[in-house]
């Protein structure tokens, strides 16, 4: 097909409510693949020998990047750091993957919303028939939202105020442990710098 960006947002351009729809789906797309993705890995992942067979050489894309972000055990009973788990809690492998399906879901249903209810009659003004929203504002307040959470999701989580922390490995990347970082929130850290602090290593 190969239709341009610009080309399929135009055909929305003036829709607000199926603009927001198809960004909306597109959310739920991708989280829905993580979240499948993830649970197939997890059928087929050998948890036997995490040293001398680990996740990436059986082919795993997901579940590293849910490693790296601090999840290490799984309901299944293993850990990825070679040993056995009676209580993995819900935030496990499983519990983030079967999360992400949920928003995918939900995703799905308020894009569905969105893209039949996109031009409600109760927010138009009867006198001029125009609409009585500022939609730019409003979707740039939701926009500014999302960006707030998820950087405070990452701030958070990577440094162990409410959550693991990350995965670091050792300089060799056989063994590793989850902690906390401290990020340098200043400008002393440019945007690309290798500091070995900041990166974990795999």
């Amino acid at each position: 097909m190969g239709l341009p960006w610009y080309r399929v947002h135009t055909v929305v351009l003036n829709d607000p409510g199926r603009l927001l729809a198809v960004h909306i789906m597109h959310t739920a797309l991708v989280a829905g693949w993580a979240g499948s993705m993830a649970l197939y890995e997890l059928a087929v992942f050998d948890p036997s020998d995490p040293v001398l067979d680990p996740m990436w050489r059986q082919g795993m894309f997901v579940i590293p990047f849910m490693t790296r972000l601090g999840k290490t055990n799984s309901w299944g009973g293993w850990s990825i750091t070679g040993g056995t788990i009676t209580n993995p809690g819900i935030w496990s492998y499983e519990g983030v993957a079967g999360a992400h399906i949920v928003f995918s879901g939900l995703c799905f249903l308020a894009a569905i919303w969105h893209w039949v209810y996109w031009d409600l009659e109760i927010f138009c003004d009867e006198r001029t028939g125009k609409p009585s929203l500022d939609l730019p504002k409003i979707f740039g307040i939701h926009l500014f939202l999302s960006g707030v959470a998820c950087f405070g999701f990452g701030a958070f989580h990577v440094t162990g105020l409410y959550g693991p922390g990350i995965w670091v490995s050792d300089p060799y990347g056989l063994t590793g442990k989850v902690q906390s970082v401290n990020p340098a929130w200043g400008v002393e850290m440019p945007l690309f710098s290798y500091v070995k602090e900041a990166f974990p290593r795999h």
